[in-house]
């Protein structure tokens, strides 16, 4: 859930009022926290739409004066269907742009932004001695160095009881780093090992990772959703009423 702060400083960044350092900052958030990302390409489309009909309606109150003031009268009548014109379109925009700024729409990609949330970055070990990669690969990923965690969890030995764990968290190392295919792949891999403390999870981030490549997944989204024992048995239904 994106708060209202961060909401008030999309708004004030789109109408150019935040200093440079704050600029960046924003800038900075953007760039690794794709819920946030989302709503910023919202109210960023929905301001240019409001731009668009503000720019409409004067050019057609401009035509409508031009129009009472020509000299030649069989243009008036022409100009004068112009302005209603503008208004209804500008109006359809505006709702258009209202619904964006409320969350509305059945965008997969924002969708999957919207319902993602990225794990706390712990493990769920047993008594094993836990890998120095583990550790260090989470810590990167703690730190959004998302290109030193996947290496660093690539480097788990395939035979090793940490290998799903490891591939779990390279599949959401990928998904922050909006590489979203490679972030499905991964999740992928973690359900058909069949661990069963990580595969509803990943059976979940697999079909946000989906989503997020602009799909529908039709297959993976009513797998979930007609699961009600699925852990995410009702954020599927939510996304598969907006899709639909």
């Amino acid at each position: 859930m994106i708060s209202q702060g961060k909401i008030d400083l999309i708004e004030q960044y789109l109408n150019n009022e935040l200093s440079e350092a704050d600029r960046s900052g924003l800038e900075q958030d953007l760039a690794t926290d794709a819920e946030l990302a989302a709503e910023f390409n919202r109210r960023e489309t929905a301001h240019m739409a409001m731009d668009f009909m503000i720019a409409e309606n004067l050019r057609a109150e401009l035509r409508t004066l031009e129009g009472t003031q020509a000299k030649t009268i069989t243009m008036a009548p022409r100009r004068r269907r112009l302005y209603p014109l503008a208004i209804a379109a500008s109006l359809i925009i505006l709702i258009g742009a209202l619904f964006m700024i409320q969350g509305g729409g059945s965008d997969p990609a924002a969708l999957a932004a919207s319902h993602y949330t990225a794990p706390d970055f712990t493990f769920r070990s047993g008594g094993d001695d836990i890998p120095t990669e583990i550790t260090k690969g989470l810590q990167e990923l703690k730190d959004q160095d998302y290109v030193s965690a996947i290496n660093t969890l690539s480097q788990v030995d395939t035979d090793s009881p940490f290998e799903v764990l490891a591939t779990y968290y390279i599949g959401h190392a990928y998904f922050a780093a909006k590489d979203f295919a490679l972030a499905q792949s991964q999740f992928e891999k973690v359900v058909e090992a069949g661990d069963i403390r990580y595969s509803e999870d990943a059976e979940w981030y697999a079909l946000l990772s989906c989503l997020a490549q602009e799909q529908t997944c039709a297959v993976p989204l009513e797998q979930i959703r007609s699961d009600i024992q699925h852990p995410y048995q009702k954020q599927a239904e939510e996304i598969s009423d907006k899709l639909n």
